[in-house]
């Protein structure tokens, strides 16, 4: 049996791994640390003085490490037989030389006190706990003596807690290294066990052949020697007995510990797959996009038929959308949903339905499916920790539910949540970035870009289009007169009354002031002027509120404009503004083309 001491007191006995471990480390560590020097030094060149002393001090602790680094290696390599003193000397001096660069580059702002937490392993991993120990008190010594020295230029907390680490470092590689040695001598000790049982074997085997003999050669005793032997095999058979169940009992374990590796691996796997599956949620471009991906894969991960999600309105009211193949059906509902009431008034928890807990069938409005569930699960949408949302998951069948898939399921629905909050931030800005503040309609930049698509589009098919410009007649008046709150009023109440006579392929934009233009796809030129018009009747005979219930009448001037007549944007715009002007000059409330 190998001595409980014999690794604390000896080096490894593979020199040429161990010697080769011992050149890495240290190559290592002298690399990093001439790079620290080399990088710091050239970060600090506006400070050339602190610079120079820097690597003045920091490179002949580095030089005398590399110099009795290879007079050490050059000893062991001449003389093998001294290489535990050898390596004990060169690295106890180690420490003595992390102590000379710490003082080198800045006491307490230095980092190279990590090298105290290097060498110290190294000790206790190579050397065993006795020098492991050693070098422990040593360097907290030589660390707690630059202290002392220089109090001023340490932090007592950080010198307290890298001192500290010092001991735990050394405790818990000692306790690693011990915990190895005795596992190593309980699986000699078991391995002693087995040669024993072997050898009662072998012994049993050759009373068992002796005895045979002797029947042989002596029938007298053969009734004797037949019990004797009867008795060798029933030991026999106990011995194999416990034998396989001992082997019965490591396939078992082996088994068991296979199970576990492939659910870990499931695990991992499936974690994989999630985070692959957020990149692709947040991708999506609409929200109905985003709900048919969620929905396809919670389903093929639960393994259930109907995926839903309630996202909650600009105005406080909820959407429900419902996944049907690549589409996605969409129904408004009420903030007082038996489903919404169940989640949100319990703080946001889960709530769940069950027909075989509740009777033959769900309560009333719980079931939003085409199919009677059985099965009904409702959880929020977070998005940090308020709710936007509800996911719903009905299933026709009694199920249960994988508790550790669920809450892979509950950390993918809250980012479901976050993608949806990101696609309505996303509409948002880009309706506040293509809308007039006070009117709500198309801004500028807009107008430019979709009359360039509709000018394509009518180019491509040859089909009319036509263009109105219009502005409010001596609308000057009505701010010098009423203020200006008063034609913010005109100009939004305005809008309302134009857009209400527009069809829905129509677009009205604010062209700036008091000006608006409505573009008018499918629309020649007679059809414009007909319908501009309607809009200066519908405009003339509007009374606008304005603020103390007083009423104004306002009159505008339109210019019409179309395509072919006109081939470019700009012409088009030109031509219909011109027209605008001669319809002022011609004395205002009219319609000219």
């Amino acid at each position: 049996m190998i001595s409980g001491d014999t690794k604390h007191n000896t080096l490894p006995p593979r020199r040429a791994s161990f010697d080769k471990f011992i050149f890495v480390l240290r190559a290592f560590y002298l690399i990093g640390a001439a790079a620290w020097v080399v990088s710091t030094a050239a970060q600090i060149q506006a400070l050339p003085g602190l610079a120079r002393a820097m690597v003045a001090g920091a490179v002949p602790p580095l030089l005398w490490f590399l110099l009795y680094s290879v007079f050490f290696f050059a000893l062991v390599s001449r003389f093998p037989a001294h290489r535990a003193p050898a390596f004990h000397t060169m690295m106890l001096l180690d420490t003595a030389f992390v102590t000379l660069m710490v003082r080198a580059t800045g006491l307490g702002n230095s980092e190279f006190f990590l090298g105290y937490y290097l060498f110290i392993a190294a000790h206790t991993m190579s050397f065993g706990q006795a020098w492991g120990a050693a070098a422990t008190v040593l360097s907290s010594a030589l660390y707690m003596a630059l202290y002392f020295q220089n109090p001023d230029r340490f932090f007592i907390g950080d010198f307290a807690v890298r001192t500290g680490f010092m001991f735990l470092v050394y405790f818990v590689i000692a306790s690693l290294a011990e915990n190895e040695r005795k596992d190593r001598l309980r699986m000699e000790l078991d391995s002693q066990q087995i040669d024993d049982l072997n050898r009662r074997l072998e012994k049993h085997l050759t009373e068992l052949v002796e005895k045979n003999t002797a029947l042989i050669s002596a029938n007298t005793i053969l009734e004797q020697k037949q019990k004797k032997i009867d008795e060798l095999n029933r030991s026999l058979e106990r011995t194999v007995g416990e034998l396989m169940e001992e082997k019965q009992a490591a396939v078992e374990a082996s088994a068991a510990k296979d199970s576990l590796i492939q659910h870990k691996n499931e695990v991992t796997e499936r974690r994989r797959s999630h985070i692959a599956f957020s990149k692709e949620l947040n991708a999506k471009d609409t929200i109905e996009e985003t709900v048919v991906l969620f929905s396809r894969y919670i389903g093929q991960l639960l393994g259930v038929d109907d995926i839903s999600v309630i996202s909650a309105t600009a105005d406080q009211d909820y959407l429900l959308y419902r996944p049907s193949g690549k589409t996605v059906s969409t129904q408004r509902m009420n903030a007082d949903h038996p489903i919404l009431r169940a989640v949100f008034s319990n703080q946001n928890h889960v709530a769940e339905w069950r027909a075989d807990a509740v009777g033959e069938t769900l309560p009333a409005g719980v079931a939003i499916t085409d199919f009677e569930p059985a099965v009904v699960r409702a959880e929020p949408l977070l998005h940090g920790r308020a709710a936007d949302g509800v996911f719903v998951i009905s299933h026709p069948e009694p199920c249960a539910f994988d508790m550790d898939v669920m809450e892979e399921t509950r950390i993918l629905c809250n980012h479901l949540g976050v993608a949806i909050q990101n696609l309505k931030l996303r509409f948002k800005l880009q309706e506040l970035a293509e809308t007039d503040g006070l009117t709500g309609l198309y801004n500028h930049r807009f107008l430019q870009d979709r009359l360039d698509q509709e000018l394509l589009r009518a180019q491509r098919y040859s089909r009319p289009l036509s263009v109105l410009l219009f502005d409010i007649d001596h609308f000057k008046r009505v701010n010098d007169t009423h203020g200006h709150r008063a034609g913010d009023a005109v100009l939004a109440e305005l809008a309302s009354v134009v857009s209400a006579k527009l069809r829905r392929l129509d677009v009205l934009a604010r062209y700036g002031g008091e000006e608006f233009i409505a573009i008018l796809p499918e629309t020649p030129l007679p059809g414009a002027v007909e319908l501009a018009e309607r809009l200066r009747a519908a405009v003339q005979d509007h009374p606008f509120p304005i603020e103390n219930g007083g009423r104004l009448r306002i009159t505008i001037s339109v210019g019409a404009g179309a395509f072919p007549e006109y081939k470019t944007k700009e012409e088009l715009i030109e031509a219909t503004d011109q027209a605008l002007y001669r319809a002022k000059s011609g004395g205002r409330n009219r319609v000219e083309s």
